[in-house]
């Protein structure tokens, strides 16, 4: 019994923050800020839910599972959850302190346990008790966990401090462009209780309705003021990358089906020629996922988010500086962007704007062809290893009033095999034969 008693002793005294008095909660909250990008994995991070009608049956058997191994940090935290939605707090406590007790310390374990915590504390409105389990769990891990960006922002939204809300909000786009639309953050959420749904709904509506405001600088500190050394800032074959970007404009427009409605990479190779192979965007709509391979010794121009205008014939021809002046527009507007590469984040995309040099026509050997201008984010690759490699790309436009396409996002990832075989490779190796051919 004295034993029981100092373990049950022990459980409170090591849960002793994460279980203070409510009332005190939201003004008690500090305000932790946010600084880098949030992509660390954390194998951790497992969340445990069990529908309302089947919640009786699983503490029955965790009860049972429980008994054969009372020391099992998994099972404790499982039971301590339930409890704490059952509205059994001293056993929550109970069982999340144990919890804590047996797990080994600095493992994965235990910060699953300080993750369940805080989100038992979350969903009881004691929001410095979760921060402060959610903390712990972040110094254990070392890093900065994917996890922590969007958690913060749905944690300070619920205790009402926007603008803390609003720069984690920033973050957990820049680590992972799906928050920033939408569709994203249904797909991310979907698993989420209703109204933890609801109130981060609520942090994503009031972070769109923020971009009005025309953020000039990011809320969140660029990874790195270094200047990326795998992307090429200089002429590429002697030419600009700003006059690349009039080419790309060229090639998406002119070949049969649109590059950029590509849903998964099987028109990668189309209309490809020359030293830098062009990847594609979206039109706004859809967030495909494609596999394109390619030539060694190839720069890649891949578009991050970026504006065309060219003149209509249907209507009084624009001038050049007026349509460099519409097509900036949107560019003025970014809201966020992140390019990951190889899992690796490039630096702040803002550093990456790309204007055409003045405006080009659509076809350079038609002086009669419309005039265009382009402008928006673009990164030129240097050539890439031979062997996989994975890009992922997300930005959204935040334009205030009417602007055309001034909302639009971009979503989209490559799994990129360089060096191994296409088409065009086969081309090029047939010619090489028939030229060393006798």
């Amino acid at each position: 019994m004295g034993n029981g008693r100092f373990r049950a002793y022990t459980a409170w005294l090591l849960c002793g923050v994460m279980f203070s008095l409510v009332a005190f909660a939201q003004d008690r909250l500090p305000v932790v800020m946010p600084a880098g990008l949030y992509v660390d994995p954390d194998p951790a991070a497992k969340s445990f839910a069990v529908p309302q009608d089947l919640r009786a049956d699983s503490l029955r058997k965790l009860d049972t599972a429980l008994r054969q191994q009372p020391k099992a940090p998994a099972l404790l935290t499982r039971r301590a959850y339930l409890l704490k939605d059952e509205g059994d707090d001293a056993g929550a406590a109970r069982d999340f302190g144990n919890a804590l007790l047996y797990a080994e310390p600095g493992s994965a374990t235990e910060r699953n346990v300080l993750w369940s915590i805080g989100w038992a504390r979350y969903d009881g409105g004691e929001y410095d008790d979760a921060l402060g389990a959610w903390r712990r769990a972040v110094t254990a891990h070392g890093g900065k966990p994917f996890w922590q960006a969007y958690t913060f922002a749905l944690l300070y939204g619920s205790a009402g401090k926007q603008d803390a809300a609003l720069a984690w909000y920033d973050a957990a786009v820049a680590g992972d462009p799906r928050w920033g639309t939408e569709t994203g953050l249904a797909d991310k959420t979907k698993y989420w209780r209703p109204v933890q749904r609801q109130r981060m709904q609520m942090v994503f509506k009031a972070w769109v309705g923020s971009s009005a405001r025309a953020r000039a600088q990011p809320a969140v500190a660029p990874a790195s003021s270094v200047p990326d050394p795998r992307i090429a800032s200089g002429p590429v074959e002697g030419q600009g990358i700003g006059a690349w970007t009039a080419d790309w404009w060229r090639w998406a427009l002119t070949q049969p089906i649109e590059p950029y409605l590509d849903p998964d990479g099987r028109f990668c190779e189309m209309g490809q020629a020359g030293p830098v192979w062009f990847l594609a965007g979206t039109n706004g709509n859809f967030k495909p996922k494609r596999a394109c391979t390619v030539p060694e010794g190839k720069h890649l121009l891949v578009p991050v988010i970026n504006m065309v205008y060219f003149q209509r014939r249907d209507r009084q021809a624009s001038t050049c500086s007026e349509l460099q002046a519409a097509v900036a527009v949107n560019n003025d507007h970014l809201v966020s962007a992140a390019v990951l590469l190889d899992d690796k984040p490039v630096g702040d995309i803002r550093a990456y704007r790309i204007r055409s040099d003045g405006c080009f026509r659509l076809d350079p050997a038609d002086p009669a062809s419309p005039l265009a201008a382009a402008d928006g984010y673009w990164l030129m690759i240097k050539p890439l290893p031979s062997g996989r490699h994975t890009l992922r790309v997300g930005a959204n436009y935040g334009s205030p009033g009417k602007a055309a396409h001034g909302s639009m996002h971009q979503d989209f990832e490559y799994d990129l095999d360089v060096g191994g075989k296409t088409l065009i490779s086969d081309r090029m190796h047939a010619r090489g034969a028939l030229a060393a051919a006798p």
